[in-house]
């Protein structure tokens, strides 16, 4: 499958980034309480079509109307490929809506395709990924006051979440990266996660994880023993939330 070898590229490479990191057996390691699970989630059966709208829940940060959609028509590097900040043209094609000129407009990028069925196949849910799921508070949680995200929908596929809903790019938090160890069987591999989020290992977090600004799929990959239940990204993920850039025309007559 072209996702395993793309994981396997990835964990390949980072290996020989992370080869030093400080993991001396003896070294005792301060961690940080676990976060309290507290979403549960159910299946049934295949999900009818559309599941759920394929845009984002509203409110959106900043946002002063709903969501519309929009079709890339054009997009085009203005700058080398080597540059310190890459510019690109683009056009869009959408519909009407009032602005001026010094607005903002925010453009809500799904997740790739590739990056999302990376992650069902890492994670083991193709069996699942499409069936419609039910999203709720579980009845054993130790969370107090347990809320689910009011952005997250509570009947949608995981498909449609690791899509439109979960930014699968951000840099793991160290909550996220304390979870996913208690999900890991590899004595190496839970030793590099404690390391990464305990308070020894802050500089190890610094420079491997916020500086490197590594992805959860590249993380994952760092530590191939490590499974989690699909329930830990939902609450430890960080919303995908619209990217905003300023209009400098306006359709009024000057």
């Amino acid at each position: 499958m072209a996702a395993d070898e793309s994981l396997t590229a990835v964990s390949d490479s980072l290996t020989a980034g992370l080869s030093n990191l400080s993991l001396s057996p003896a070294q005792p390691l301060s961690l940080p309480p676990c976060p309290k699970s507290y979403i549960s989630i159910t299946y049934q059966g295949p999900a009818p079509n559309p599941t759920t709208s394929p845009l984002p829940m509203s409110p959106l940060p900043s946002s002063s109307g709903p969501p519309l959609p929009a079709q890339l028509l054009h997009c085009q590097l203005l700058t080398s490929t080597t540059a310190v900040k890459l510019y690109y043209e683009v056009l869009l094609s959408c519909p009407s809506f009032t602005h001026q000129a010094g607005d903002t407009v925010s453009i809500i990028c799904p997740n790739t395709e590739e990056e999302i069925l990376q992650l069902c196949s890492r994670l083991k849910l193709e069996e699942v990924w499409t069936k419609e799921c039910n999203l709720a508070i579980a009845t054993d949680t130790k969370k107090a006051k347990a809320k689910l995200p009011a952005w997250l929908p509570t009947t949608t596929t995981l498909e449609m979440l690791f899509k439109h809903h979960l930014d699968i790019r951000a840099v793991p938090k160290k909550p996220l990266v304390r979870s996913l160890l208690e999900h890991t069987s590899g004595e190496e591999d839970k030793r590099t996660l404690a390391m990464l989020c305990s308070k020894e290992g802050g500089q190890e977090y610094m420079a491997k994880v916020r500086d490197s600004q590594l992805s959860l799929l590249e993380l994952l990959a760092m530590v191939p023993s490590c499974l989690p239940p699909v329930t830990v990204l939902l609450e430890q993920l960080p919303r995908l939330i619209p990217r905003p850039y300023s209009l400098s025309s306006s359709p009024l007559a000057t």
